[in-house]
């Protein structure tokens, strides 16, 4: 699930791989740029079950539209014979701007000719 509960912005859902798969790729597929930074959080094991929280960047433009965010991933996994696997993932928006990227960039990488 993404956003849409508890005042947040958005709801998207998704069950099974299929409907997963189908639901990142038609957010991709609406931005001609996107980029996510996931930052490591806390894991949290109780048993066969455990829950990770992950803080998340992201930043997307596409059609004149411009998104940026800030939020966290919260997963958790069941333990199962053959490892640990996924049993739900969730968005929490923190931050959420829409407007227009600046384009003032002071260090843009890469080598000096």
């Amino acid at each position: 699930m993404i956003g849409g509960s508890e005042g947040q912005p958005f709801e998207r859902r998704a069950e099974g791989v299929q409907e997963i798969t189908a639901l990142f790729r038609g957010l991709r597929e609406e931005r001609e740029h996107f980029v996510q930074f996931i930052f490591p959080g806390v894991v949290e094991v109780d048993g066969d079950t455990a829950t990770a929280r992950s803080l998340c960047q992201e930043a997307a433009s596409g059609g004149g539209k411009f998104y940026r965010t800030h939020g966290v991933w919260t997963d958790t996994f069941r333990r199962t014979d053959a490892g640990w696997v996924f049993s739900s993932r969730a968005y929490r928006y923190l931050w959420l701007d829409f407007s227009t990227f600046s384009g003032d960039v002071s260090w843009a990488g890469g080598n000096a000719a």
